[in-house]
């Protein structure tokens, strides 16, 4: 006889960790599973940034934004773990983009100290600097702390799902080892792995991110800086001790796991022109990239598709699912009734 699941998860990143983690937290009774084709952690959430940017779209961002950080600052007081830390950020605009950017700012983010930047920083003469507080979340700690909290949880790792179906008033699941694992409730938490009618039926776009580690070291005083303009930004990793530069590429409806998804020479040239406006001198340090694609929605503004059936489908967090987890994870719980 197949197992039995109250809920199954399937993805393993950010959002399907912290799904399966407050609903085990706050039902210690219920049987959940969470899958994922590869390791945990390995798709978009060992790829990302990890910021909590300042920058919000809607009173929804705002909203969700600082729920998530309350989240990560209780459970980093619970460990001995840094999950996450305030980084003060200089975001370089236009002039004439001044007023949009700061009704995209609540209004205690903004800094009034100006930071010492990088003697290798050079703003432009029609660009001005702005200084706000953003954070880092650190994805491993996290993914630790995490893994703690999911002591009742089934986790099945390198384990695809070929299919699913509904049987009578259950799912099941098929897995590509041959086993079949049933389960009450299905959620899918897959970002840009979603199948491609789930994406084309909610709206949900996909699009290619590149980044690169720069040979240069950081100290504890360098702060974030954010190209406004370019969608891009320079963050100082101290567990690296070198700088990461993350830039959204123009390719959309992009998919993951294909052969062309690595960083072309297009996508080289568009990281080596927004370090030449800005930091020029950074552009022969540029070391090893990495690409991955990310879901979007419109506007940016993460969604929870109840699809009936019991099957939930958590999509369009836009590149910013350590922003989002733990403020999504609350609305799926809600929608369970647990």
């Amino acid at each position: 006889m197949s197992e039995m699941y109250d809920i199954c998860i399937i993805g393993g990143g950010i959002m399907g960790c912290t799904i399966a983690s407050q609903i085990s937290i706050l039902d210690k009774n219920k049987k959940i599973a969470l899958f994922d084709k590869s390791k945990l952690f390995s798709g978009c959430s060992s790829y990302a940034g990890s910021i909590i940017s300042p920058i919000n779209l809607s009173s929804l961002h705002r909203i969700t934004t600082e729920y998530s950080k309350m989240w990560y600052k209780s459970h980093q007081e619970k460990s001995n773990n840094c999950l996450i830390r305030d980084l003060p950020a200089c975001i370089i605009c236009k002039e004439d983009s001044l007023i949009q950017l700061q009704n995209k700012i609540f209004s205690t983010s903004f800094l009034q100290k100006e930071y010492t930047l990088p003697n290798w920083l050079h703003i432009p003469s029609n660009f001005i600097s702005n200084y706000a507080m953003a954070s880092y979340v650190a994805p491993y700690a996290v993914l630790n702390q995490l893994i703690n909290l999911m002591s009742t949880v089934d986790i099945y790792e390198c384990t695809p799902i070929n299919h699913y179906r509904v049987n009578g008033n259950d799912l099941q699941l098929n897995l590509s080892d041959g086993r079949i694992k049933m389960c009450k409730n299905l959620i899918f938490a897959q970002g840009s792995w979603l199948n491609k009618e789930e994406l084309k039926k909610h709206s949900i776009r996909t699009k290619k991110i590149v980044s690169y580690i720069i040979d240069l070291p950081v100290t504890k005083s360098d702060i974030l800086i954010y190209f406004y303009e370019e969608k891009a930004f320079l963050l100082p990793i101290l567990e690296k001790n070198k700088w990461f530069i993350s830039i959204t590429s123009d390719d959309w409806d992009c998919k993951p796991d294909t052969p062309d998804m690595v960083v072309t020479a297009k996508n080289r040239k568009l990281v080596e022109q927004i370090l030449s406006t800005y930091c020029h001198t950074l552009v022969p340090k540029l070391l090893g990239s990495s690409v991955h694609c990310d879901s979007y929605l419109e506007e940016c503004i993460p969604n929870i598709f109840n699809t009936g059936q019991n099957i939930i489908s958590v999509a369009g967090a836009s590149g910013s699912g350590f922003r989002y987890a733990p403020a999504l994870s609350q609305k799926v719980i809600k929608i369970l009734n647990i």
